[in-house]
Parts: C-alpha cells; sequence; structure tokens
C-alpha cells in the first residue's frame, strides 16, 4: 500500500485495547471494505473478546436475507446510500449483541454495471449503538485496494472515537 499507509496497525491496536478497557463490545457488517475491517481487527492479539463477528454482505441478496436490510429502503434509496448503511449497522448490532456495530457501504472501484451517479470512493459509514445511530459519508481517492484500506481505517477511527466518548460520559 506504500509509505501512505505505515504505521496504519497501531490504530486497529489502539481501537481493541479500548474496547477491552471499556468491556465494550463491536461487530462490524461490511460490503465495499469486503471483509479489510474485520481482518485488520483481529489481527490484535485478545480481539476476541470484544469483537463480537462480522458479515461481509457484497450482494443486495445477502443484505437482504442475512442483514434483514428492507428491499423498499433499497429501491427507495439505492443500495449505496446512509439509509442501507444504516440498517445494516442496526441489524448487525441487533443479530450479534455487540454494544456498537460499525457498517460499510459504498463504491470502491469500477465494476460492470456501475451507477455513474454514485462517484468511486463515495462510502458510507454508520455505527449503531443502543441509543443512536449515526451515518458519514466520505470520498476516497486512489485505487481500489487504497479506497478499501482508507474506509477501513476510517471505519476503525469512528468505533475508536466511539468507544472513547464512553469515557468521557
Amino acid at each position: 500500500m506504500g509509505e501512505m499507509f505505515e504505521g496504519y496497525e497501531k490504530l486497529p491496536k489502539d481501537t481493541i485495547k479500548l474496547f477491552l478497557d471499556a468491556k465494550q463490545t463491536c461487530a462490524v457488517a461490511e460490503s465495499c471494505t469486503g471483509g479489510l475491517i474485520s481482518h485488520l481487527l483481529t489481527q490484535i492479539p485478545g480481539s476476541s473478546k470484544v469483537f463480537m463477528g462480522s458479515l461481509v454482505a457484497y450482494s443486495n441478496d445477502f443484505k437482504i436475507k442475512l442483514l434483514k436490510v428492507s428491499p423498499d429502503t433499497i429501491a427507495r434509496h439505492s443500495t449505496e446510500s446512509p439509509q442501507v448503511t444504516k440498517e445494516m449497522a442496526i441489524n448487525m448490532r441487533l443479530m450479534t449483541g455487540a454494544h456498537v456495530a460499525c457498517a460499510t457501504n459504498g463504491i470502491a472501484g469500477p465494476g460492470p454495471g456501475h451507477n455513474l451517479a454514485i462517484p468511486i470512493g463515495q462510502v458510507f459509514i454508520a455505527l449503531s449503538s443502543e441509543h443512536t445511530v449515526e451515518c458519514h459519508q466520505f470520498q476516497f481517492f486512489g485505487r481500489r485496494e487504497e479506497i478499501k484500506l482508507k474506509a477501513s481505517l476510517q471505519a476503525i477511527t469512528l468505533l475508536n472515537d466511539y468507544v472513547k466518548n464512553i469515557h468521557v460520559k
């Protein structure tokens, strides 16, 4: 991935430590990141104490069947939308019982049938906890693997910020 990403391993390690210290758990529903968030988090020893699991729901069928995303939401807002991403995060949290769940959804790179109305690198990242659900939109640039890594690191950053805020309350 080049010099731009040197040292990125520290973020997942710090995040897992924060979750351990806070006695909180997390889970991830991934689409455009293809399991990379889960990979980065589970590289950390002790992550099994706080990381409940993940689901890579790349197709609409998986989003509907496994994550229980409403087909109506997809039809009204498109697959790559904040509404679908929020449903992914909410349903992943409910399915796993995690304190917080993160979901990623967007376009990491061009492919057959790419909707040109959605720019390459547009990614939605949602977090769902017992008290709130939020969704952020990002525009990343680079090759497909760079976009996936940038989106994954941003999702871990949001998880990190979430668990840091628990200590503040």
